[in-house]
């Protein structure tokens, strides 16, 4: 049986680690994009609450308290269905 060429195993190896650090990129994203989720706990911004009031007021423009009432509404919808179904 005959060796490979150390060429080839050079090449091979070279293939190798540019995937290896291709998939760890990737892991980095994956586990930066998960942590953003699951730390979505952001504080309000006062002005910014405030032109959403106002907005809501004016022009019936959904502000971050419908928003949280709406999710919240949808969620037990969903749980509602979820119960019904199962």
């Amino acid at each position: 049986m005959s060796q490979p060429s150390p060429t080839i195993c050079n090449s091979m190896l070279y293939t190798v680690k540019r995937e290896y650090y291709k998939l760890q990129e990737l892991r980095k994203l994956v586990l930066q994009l998960t942590r953003t989720e699951r730390n979505t706990h952001r504080q309000k911004r006062g002005i910014i609450s405030l032109v959403g009031h106002v907005a809501h007021s004016l022009f019936g423009m959904l502000d971050s308290d419908s928003e949280e009432f709406y999710n919240q509404k949808i969620s037990q919808l969903e749980e509602e269905q979820l119960d019904c179904c199962s």
